[in-house]
């Protein structure tokens, strides 16, 4: 089995030389697994290097939420037993200037400038909102509900869309709809960013701009560990 791994610092020849004590291949193109070494901050770049492969979160910090194992070494023995199983969770996607974007945590639409509050409208399938006022909205999957979602009020889910509203001037209330939801969000006044996860890709929007946003057919595969 192809084995790679990701990590901010530096990949080193021990590392490669311990997949390869497990009976494993180090190689970085096409790798069947990727071990993301890090945060979560970490298997997001993974995820953006390596779509769709199947990733390994190994925890290596307090703020990875979504670590599988401790340690690489543990990480090489549990994939040389075969004692896990693929799971596969939802992506989100839209089309900014008919570029596509996709996420596996959050859409994120905010107000470019601190100093000015945005004005949208966001419609579920038909169904429009009243105009709202504040720093944004944000889009997640159930993969980053405990993320951006949460810290904003939203409460973690297991299926579906989550919509959260970041510091409206009226409160509005979280929703998680159900996952083939179509959702689209209308910038009335002020200049928006748009960020997909920790990708430092910003996209600005401008007033009258409209976003749809999807589930996407692309998927995000994690590794799961089997304890027994």
């Amino acid at each position: 089995m192809k084995v790679a791994i990701f990590s901010k610092f530096k990949v080193t020849e021990e590392m490669e030389n311990k997949v390869k004590g497990y009976g494993l291949i180090y190689s970085e193109k096409k790798p069947e697994i990727v071990i993301s070494l890090g945060g979560d901050g970490t298997y997001l770049m993974s995820e953006r290097m390596w779509p769709g492969i199947p990733k390994l979160i190994v925890r290596q910090k307090s703020i990875c939420k979504k670590g599988e194992v401790e340690g690489l070494e543990s990480a090489l023995e549990k994939i040389s037993n075969g004692k896990y199983k693929i799971v596969e969770n939802i992506k989100l996607e839209t089309k900014f200037r008919r570029k596509k974007v996709v996420c596996v945590n959050e859409f994120s639409i905010r107000n470019r400038y601190a100093t000015s509050a945005l004005r949208f409208f966001v419609w579920i399938n038909d169904d429009r909102t009243e105009e709202v006022i504040g720093d944004g909205v944000v889009i997640c999957t159930p993969f980053g509900s405990t993320g951006y979602y949460q810290s904003i009020g939203g409460k973690s889910f297991e299926s579906g869309i989550g919509i959260g509203f970041n510091n409206p001037t009226k409160k509005m209330k979280n929703m998680v709809l159900p996952e083939d939801s179509i959702i689209k969000v209308k910038i009335n006044r002020g200049d928006a960013v748009l960020t997909a996860d920790n990708n430092p890709q910003v996209f600005i929007m401008s007033k009258g701009e409209v976003l749809t946003i999807k589930k996407s057919e692309d998927v995000a595969r994690i590794v799961d560990i089997i304890e027994k």
